[in-house]
């Protein structure tokens, strides 16, 4: 359930643009942070924890990004079957 259909506002006190310092103020107390997977490496060490958010699913978009004037080179291709292969099968429903 989203702040708006709780009827709740959204305000936070603090927004940072930096994972190690929104991971630096958790850890002083300051507060929670919402946070990309890819941080939970940066946890290791620190007197944190993390915890996915399940309900509801939190979903990203990616995209590959290629030049517009260039052919794509064989061995970017690859590259880009490589990554569907791997996302569709950490996330089987893409298929």
């Amino acid at each position: 359930m989203g702040f708006e259909q709780a009827g709740v506002s959204f305000r936070p006190s603090l927004e940072v643009h930096q994972i190690s310092t929104a991971l630096s103020l958790v850890e002083g107390g300051a507060g929670v942070a919402i946070l990309p997977t890819y941080a939970f490496a940066a946890i290791n060490g620190r007197r944190i924890i993390a915890r996915a958010l399940t309900n509801p699913a939190v979903s990203r978009d990616v995209n590959i990004v290629t030049a517009r004037e260039r052919t794509i080179s064989p061995a970017s291709l690859a590259v880009r079957l490589i990554l569907r292969r791997v996302l569709r099968e950490m996330v089987p429903e893409l298929v």
